[in-house]
């Protein structure tokens, strides 16, 4: 593009050459910072400045995100659950889990997450209706650069480290992660506890 612009500079941009530059930046700026955390997880360097944070509020913003005509996300929160947490990486991990859902659910259908606290911990769900998780792979989702083999890499580019990721930020937080799934095509649900009463930082 630079050399076609120095030869013709009064020939006007090509707009779609330029989106696909941005767009492939995009991604390799993701499978970096990917990479990057990936690194902070075996340091357990992860979770960083605690504050502070309204947790269902941060849910929400996430869910509002990601509904749209084609998907709907749908939030069942109890109001006012506070915790000290790092709230970007918290953030990282609802993301990460609401745009997974969205992502491998047909278009149409529903994303439901549920956020409540019970004895000191909050509880998330997030439920999707996607491609399912075949049982034997349930214990290895979260391992780094693990890919389901109903997973189409022609649709759902990606390293397998999203859920390498989640794991380091949740177990740092004290907390812990888990899927359940009825098998191959009935969808899945992500299990988030986080305790919000302690300030306490597992590395």
């Amino acid at each position: 593009m630079e050399l076609r612009a120095a030869r013709t500079p009064q020939a006007p941009p090509d707009l779609g050459g330029i989106q696909r530059l941005v767009a492939e930046s995009g991604r390799l700026k993701q499978l970096v910072l990917e990479l990057l955390d990936a690194s902070r997880v075996e340091q357990g360097q992860l979770v960083e400045v605690r504050e502070t944070v309204d947790l269902t509020e941060l849910v929400r913003e996430i869910c509002d995100r990601h509904t749209t005509e084609r998907y709907q996300c749908l939030l069942d929160a109890q109001p006012g659950i506070f915790g000290e947490l790092d709230r970007i990486r918290v953030g990282q991990v609802v993301e990460n889990l609401v745009e997974n859902a969205v992502k491998y659910t047909p278009q149409g259908g529903r994303v439901c997450v549920r956020l409540w606290s019970e004895g000191g911990e909050a509880h998330l769900n997030v439920q999707d209706e996607g491609i399912g998780i075949p049982p034997d792979e349930l214990g290895h989702i979260f391992d780094r650069y693990q890919r389901g083999r109903y997973v189409d890499d022609r649709r759902f580019a990606g390293m397998g480290l999203g859920l390498y990721i989640c794991h380091g930020i949740v177990t740092q937080h004290g907390g812990r992660i888990w899927a359940t799934s009825d098998g191959p095509g009935r969808g899945s649900t992500f299990h988030v506890v986080l305790p919000i009463s302690s300030g306490v930082l597992v590395s």
